[in-house]
């Protein structure tokens, strides 16, 4: 793979962006869970390609021998049936379109403007 860490970086950046201003919508995935979910499946389709994002709790052991459990996003292609066809490099950006996933699939924008623009 000759892409940098930079152009993930960038690339997992530009579908935060997008998400965020409404121009990728995502949804829940009812039917896929993952081994260790700890979050629903969220899918959205850019340029024909259909993407899924989830957080599974991950078991690590250390050099010592102790378990340890930590948050894990996945980020993946998949095909029309859902099976993953490729996953993108576990990088720390993947955690922040997460939190915009979430924000815009729970509406909470929609809750804010309704909220606030009731007269007291």
């Amino acid at each position: 793979m000759s892409e940098t860490n930079n152009q993930w970086i960038d690339a997992i950046a530009k579908l935060t962006e997008l998400t965020q201003n409404g121009k990728l919508e995502w949804g829940v995935d009812e039917f896929f869970e993952a081994p260790g979910a700890a979050s629903p499946a969220y899918t959205a389709v850019f340029n024909n390609r259909t993407m899924r994002l989830q957080k599974r709790r991950v078991t690590e052991e250390s050099l010592f021998g102790k378990r340890q459990v930590r948050d894990a996003f996945t980020l993946e292609f998949v095909g029309p049936q859902g099976n993953s066809l490729w996953q993108f490099p576990e990088i720390d950006a993947i955690e922040d379109l997460f939190a915009a996933v979430q924000y815009q699939t729970a509406g909470v924008r929609e809750f804010l403007n309704d909220i606030l623009s009731k007269a007291g």
